[in-house]
């Protein structure tokens, strides 16, 4: 609870309470391997508020445990899918630190590692809708840290291959809203590196989709600060195809229409690096196409207050990527 309510630092006490109740009854039975699971999601926990609150170091400790628990688990029973799906997650998770710290190939690594073993999970479950996304997802962070690399093509597809078992989600349960938002997002990613790679026709299909997609969600529930995010981001890519083609009041529009949901979400949730990030990006979108239109006076503006959210997020840290998340 009081992680949801943002509290991390009232988190900490019961958290490590609880690693330290968990690694007395595990000590004492070392091969049961609930009491064993029970230890590695102590150690998620205590972690993910070290990595919420920028120590990525010490959530790398914990991160490391809990891979190492997981390894135990599978050890002990490599028939038992939670296990296995725990391993996965663990590996997921030191990834996510590492492409914050930089480790970029240390990344990758732990990605496939966990890519591995669900994509052998889902071959023999083919039916599994939370492997099947769990594979998206995978797919995904190997896209993303591709991306980073500057290696485009192989990140395109990877985030293809994300964007068919998200439509294949959607075919299989409809009514499934979270499985209809990924589906945008994931339609949003291909359409970025496609625009990055020049493709600009191509890019505009896909952010079109999203666009519709998350654009229903969001007047479903307009209280789901997530998909309102996801709206202003296709708002934002959509700005940036308008300006790309040459349409600078349809891409002004957009992006305008970005700015003030990225605001709201920003102010609603001032720790989140990444709704930080995301109005900072719109903002300075806006400033180029002011300065693409020669208004210079508001171009500065936009540049000055995307530069003061970037000099924020420089005092905390690296910038944030993506939450690591349990299995549990």
């Amino acid at each position: 609870m009081r992680i949801t309510q943002g509290r991390l630092a009232e988190a900490e006490k019961p958290l490590t309470q609880s690693l330290a109740l968990a690694r007395t009854l595990a000590d004492r039975h070392p091969g049961d391997g609930q009491r064993l699971y029970d230890l590695a999601q102590s150690h998620f926990w205590v972690g993910f508020v070290d990595w919420r609150q920028r120590r990525l170091d010490d959530a790398l400790v914990h991160f490391r445990e809990y891979v190492r628990i997981a390894e135990r688990l599978v050890s002990i029973d490599a028939a038992n899918t939670d296990w296995q799906i725990e391993l996965a997650s663990a590996n997921s998770n030191i990834g996510s630190v590492l492409e914050e710290q930089g480790d970029l190939d240390g990344a990758l690594e732990r990605f496939r590692a966990a890519l591995d073993i669900e994509g052998a999970l889902l071959a023999t479950q083919p039916e599994d809708t939370t492997l099947r996304r769990n594979v998206a997802a995978s797919n995904n962070a190997i896209g993303a840290v591709l991306r980073a690399k500057g290696e485009l093509e192989d990140s395109l597809s990877h985030h293809r291959t994300e964007l068919a078992l998200q439509e294949d989600l959607v075919r299989r349960e409809p009514g499934t809203a979270r499985w209809r938002q990924y589906l945008g997002v994931s339609n949003n990613r291909v359409g970025s590196l496609l625009e990055a790679l020049g493709r600009i026709p191509d890019a505009a299909a896909h952010i079109e989709r999203s666009l519709a997609i998350v654009r229903d969600l969001a007047a479903e529930d307009p209280a789901n600060v997530d998909w309102q995010r996801e709206l202003g981001r296709s708002h934002y890519r959509m700005g940036l195809i308008f300006h790309a083609r040459g349409a600078l009041a349809s891409a002004q529009q957009h992006l305008q229409v970005a700015a003030a949901i990225m605001g709201r979400a920003a102010e609603i949730d001032p720790l989140n690096l990444a709704r930080q990030r995301d109005l900072a990006d719109v903002r300075n979108a806006l400033g180029g196409l002011f300065l693409s239109r020669g208004e210079t006076r508001h171009a500065e503006a936009e540049a000055r207050q995307a530069q003061q959210i970037a000099d924020r997020l420089l005092e905390r840290g690296s910038d944030d990527r993506r939450p690591p998340e349990s299995a549990a």
